[in-house]
């Protein structure tokens, strides 16, 4: 677990900076009025936040802190008992059965925040196939609004018949 924690720290940062960086390069280009590269900016801080989204690394990440922290717990409580205690036979069967609902609830959270990414996933495709067969999603044309916004028609056919 100490293993994915450390990988799923570095996912998460990972992506959660891109995001950060990419919303900054956003807001100068947005105030450089470089159009084309606007575009760009935010598909791509796009791509990072649905990364974060897809791969559910914050809840797996939180569910596996908690683990580590509860087996931490159990190895204190184990380790602060006596040898006769370690000897008793409820001790060591609440042990197991602790540690052994502990590591079942991890692996049930972590296919649940999997599966719930998976399915968040297979809708955004059947609303994407829907909204397509009416004439186009309301999400493209918010983005086309804003991109309206900041772009108008003649500064975009200067930006495309400019050479290079």
């Amino acid at each position: 677990i100490k293993k994915e924690i450390i990988f799923l720290y570095a996912h998460y940062y990972f992506f959660a900076m891109c995001v950060c960086i990419m919303t900054g390069v956003i807001t100068v280009f947005g105030i450089l009025d470089l159009g084309a590269w606007l575009i760009f900016a935010i598909a791509l801080n796009t791509f990072f936040r649905h990364m974060l989204a897809l791969t559910q690394s914050e809840a797996r990440l939180q569910s596996a802190n908690e683990t580590m922290l509860n087996l931490a717990s159990y190895r204190d409580w184990w380790q602060g008992l006596d040898s006769a205690e370690h000897l008793k036979a409820a001790n060591v069967s609440r042990l197991v059965d602790n540690i052994e609902n502990l590591i079942e609830g991890y692996i049930a959270s972590s296919l649940s925040a999997l599966k719930s990414a998976l399915d968040d996933e297979e809708d955004d495709e059947s609303k994407g196939v829907a909204h397509e067969n009416h004439g186009g999603s309301e999400e493209l044309e918010n983005t086309s609004d804003k991109v309206d916004r900041q772009l108008s028609s003649e500064k975009l056919k200067d930006l495309l018949s400019q050479p290079g």
